[in-house]
């Protein structure tokens, strides 16, 4: 995974750049978000650390960012003021338990890393079992799996399959101008939504993407990712 510092820098900066990423995704996390001021955070699959540092920005009086990626965390390093009270760890999300729970668990694509049920169960206990009583967490999740073989979005990716895939089954993300790819895995949302229950977390609703204009987009294609969403967004409680 992430194999190359060539794609993990593209990877940041379109994360930082693309209207896609800063006027829906953001703008959805921005709007599902609970108050994050003076609370604790943990970023799992935090990637470059963008929204680890966006809940600093925020308020957060501390953050902790992990992925299994070492070229990730470099990055991520290497972009976060010293001052911002953020601390990353290389390891793997299925695996994490810290002694201190967190006040808010973050995920952004982390459970469509899940090869098998045992490993999408487990990746929910990782939430759940950091995650302090009452405490809230917020999920990005890909939906790219649903989209048609080989269509290519106005996001710059694609997805790589030649029929629909079937529960748990491997598809490909490609990314325009790259030639590394990223392998997910294709659950429906009634299977994460047992595992994050199973979990022992509750209140788990499923949110739409949200959106501001961008002129750097057409609304037409602002359309297309309301009508073919990429991600949905998935809240719950402790």
């Amino acid at each position: 995974m992430y194999k190359t510092e060539e794609f993990v820098s593209a990877y940041a900066d379109e994360k930082e750049t693309h209207p896609f990423r800063t006027h829906m995704e953001r703008h959805t996390i921005l709007e599902l978000m609970t108050d994050v001021k003076n609370k604790s955070v943990l970023d799992i699959a935090c990637g470059s650390g963008c929204y680890s540092r966006l809940f600093c920005d925020l308020g957060a009086k501390k953050v902790i960012g992990i992925d299994c990626s070492r070229l990730m965390i470099e990055n991520a390093i290497a972009n976060t003021p010293i001052n911002m009270p953020i601390k990353y760890l290389l390891c793997d999300g299925k695996n994490y338990r810290h002694t201190h729970k967190s006040d808010i668990v973050f995920h952004s694509y982390f459970l469509n890393y899940a090869a098998s049920s045992d490993s999408l169960n487990d990746m929910c206990r990782t939430i759940s079992s950091n995650l302090n009583k009452d405490g809230f967490m917020l999920g990005i999740v890909s939906m790219l799996g649903i989209e048609p073989a080989g269509a290519v979005d106005c996001c710059d990716f694609y997805t790589s399959f030649e029929k629909q895939p079937d529960e748990g089954k491997e598809y490909e993300i490609h990314f325009r101008g790259q030639k590394e790819s990223i392998k997910n895995y294709n659950w429906s949302q009634n299977n994460y939504e047992n595992a994050l229950r199973n979990a022992g977390l509750r209140n788990i609703a499923w949110h739409p993407p949200k959106y501001c204009d961008s002129p750097k987009m057409s609304q037409e294609n602002w359309q297309q990712l309301m009508d073919h969403p990429v991600f949905l967004a998935v809240t719950a409680n402790k």
